[in-house]
Order: C-alpha cells, then sequence, then structure tokens
C-alpha cells in the first residue's frame, strides 16, 4: 500500500525538493482545449436534465432533512425557549447555531448536488462540450429544486404529518420552514448554497470530460494508481523523448508515494487521447508553522499529451 506523502525535516528542505522536482516537471496547460460546442441536442438534453434535477434535488433535500431534523430542531427549541424564557444560555445557543447551520447546510448542499448530477449526466448523452451551459443548467435547476423543496415537498410533508401541530417538534421545525421572516432568510441562503453547490459539482464533472471531437464520442476514463513525484519526473522525461513504454513503466512501479494522480483518456472508437499527471502533494514538515497544519502544499498539472492510440495503450490499466 502507497504511503500517504514523504516528510521534511524543515520548511528549507521542503521548498528545495519541491523546486527541484518543479524544475523537472514544471507547470503546463491541458492538451485537451475542448471545442465549446453546444449542439441542439445538447440544449434539448440538458432541458430534460434541468427538470428531472428539480425534482430529484427536492426529493435529495427531504432526504438529507430527514437525517439532520434533530439538529435542526435542537437550534429552534434552544433559541425559541430562550426567547420566550427570557434566560440566554450561550452554549446551548452556540451549539445549537453550528447544528443547524452544519445541517441546513447539507440540505441545501445535497439539493445542488442532486440537481447538477442530473443535468452533468444528461449534458453528457447530448454530447454537450459548453461549460457554461452546463453551469447555467446546473444553476437553474438547483434553484428550481430549492423553490420545489421549499413550498410543494415541505407543505405536503407538513400537511400529511400534521407536524405544524406538534409542539416540541413541529413548532421550531414550522419556525424554520414556514412563513416566518427568518425562514425567509434561510430559504434565500439556501438558494446561494444550492447554487455554489451545482457550480462546484458542475466544474468537477467538466473537468473530468474529454471529446474526441472527430468520432464525436465522450472518451473513457482511466485512473492510474498514485505515483510519487520521482515516478513524475521520470515519465514526463520519457514521454517527451517518445518513449511511451518508459513513461508507463515509471508510472507503474514509482507508487510508494501519494503525489500524483495519472490518468488516461480514450476515445472507444479511434483509441486516440490524453494522458494526463496532476500533482498534488501534501508533504508534512516538523515544526513547519504547526498553527497552519504543519504541510508544505502545492498543486499543478506536470503533465498533459495528446496521444495516438499505439502511444497511449502502455498506459492502459493491466
Amino acid at each position: 500500500m502507497a504511503k500517504a506523502q514523504r516528510e521534511c525535516i524543515n520548511e528549507t528542505q521542503a521548498k528545495a525538493e519541491f523546486e527541484s522536482f518543479q524544475a523537472k516537471a514544471p507547470p503546463t496547460t491541458s492538451a485537451y482545449v475542448p471545442s465549446g460546442r453546444f449542439p441542439f441536442g445538447a440544449l434539448l438534453w440538458n432541458i430534460v436534465g434541468s427538470g428531472l434535477g428539480a425534482a430529484a434535488g427536492a426529493v435529495a433535500g427531504t432526504a438529507v432533512m430527514g437525517l439532520t431534523l434533530g439538529a435542526v430542531s435542537l437550534f429552534a427549541m434552544l433559541l425559541i425557549g430562550a426567547f420566550e424564557s427570557g434566560i440566554i444560555h450561550i452554549g446551548g445557543i452556540i451549539m445549537g447555531v453550528i447544528a443547524a447551520v452544519a445541517a441546513l447546510g447539507c440540505i441545501y448542499f445535497a439539493i445542488g448536488w442532486a440537481a447538477t448530477e442530473c443535468v452533468a449526466y444528461f449534458s453528457r448523452i447530448g454530447k454537450s462540450r459548453n461549460i457554461k451551459g452546463l453551469f447555467l443548467f446546473s444553476v437553474i435547476s438547483a434553484v428550481a429544486a430549492t423553490v420545489a423543496f421549499r413550498w410543494p415537498v415541505l407543505s405536503r410533508v407538513f400537511s400529511y404529518v400534521g407536524i405544524a401541530e406538534i409542539d416540541h417538534v413541529g413548532k421550531p421545525i414550522a419556525w424554520i420552514f414556514g412563513g416566518s421572516v427568518f425562514a425567509w432568510v434561510i430559504t434565500v441562503l439556501g438558494l446561494g448554497v444550492a447554487a455554489f453547490a451545482a457550480v462546484a459539482v458542475a466544474g468537477g464533472r467538466q473537468e473530468n470530460l474529454k471529446f474526441c471531437e472527430d468520432c464525436d464520442r465522450t472518451m473513457a476514463i482511466d485512473k492510474l494508481p498514485s505515483v510519487s513525484l520521482d515516478g513524475v519526473v521520470r515519465a514526463v522525461e520519457a514521454v517527451n523523448s517518445q518513449q511511451w513504454a518508459g513513461a508507463a513503466e515509471a508510472l507503474r512501479t514509482c507508487t510508494q508515494l501519494n503525489e500524483a494522480k495519472p490518468k488516461v483518456y480514450q476515445c472507444p472508437r479511434c483509441g486516440s487521447g490524453y494522458l494526463e499527471l496532476a500533482v498534488n502533494i501534501n508533504w508534512a514538515i516538523r515544526g513547519y508553522k504547526q498553527t497552519e497544519g504543519g504541510n508544505f502544499t502545492a498543486q499543478w498539472l506536470a503533465g498533459s499529451w495528446a496521444l495516438t492510440g499505439g502511444q497511449i495503450e502502455p498506459f492502459r490499466r493491466r
């Protein structure tokens, strides 16, 4: 099993090793440049994905709300009890606020996440290469999901179980999700969280998506085992010398440390694709700024190459 990261004696050693490795495998840009195409079929599929995403987001929000109901109720009960009794328990209020914020954040993040997963799935079916289109329809779907969760879904849930009539549990929940000013503030903040989740998830999905323009196909992704920076340097040198087998061997054998993640993208029809080496170091340093976590971190794309089917074959996972 690969060791997580290397350890350095001090910050000076970490910077020296970092600069040495980065000089041998300098930052580069991706060899893949998306065309930005947004076919009419992609528009239709994105509309379908947005509608289904709104429904999926509302369901996800309701499910997470059921799991986090206790935390939300705790906050509301403490706050209402404090106002009614005139006794403010600072410690209890702080704990309640933390629990409620975390719970509400999870609810609205789940809404945005579920909505965007649907949009991204159907966007891929429509063969969209347009990141702005994915962002737009993901945010629209997340907002629609929040509206659906906030009104039709919750009102149905409340009316079905009569939750607003239950003093100790239903009263605080209805106060947070009902029609109070506080509930409206939470809804507006929730819209922001759902939209943020949509953008974050959409960006991650698009980052791992590459198309073969010649074949109009989505490339398959083969995530190879993590490698050390030594393997990255050897692979970069080998690829630059067009020694494909040597580069593949370096990536297969230098797996002692988890410092870089190689990915192979390949078209299922013509076999051409891309090889990318993304470095993500997180070195532990003895006595290095412990208030900041005691680690030396850095990220960069150390290699990205467009390869033919024959060139990319040695890198495929065996």
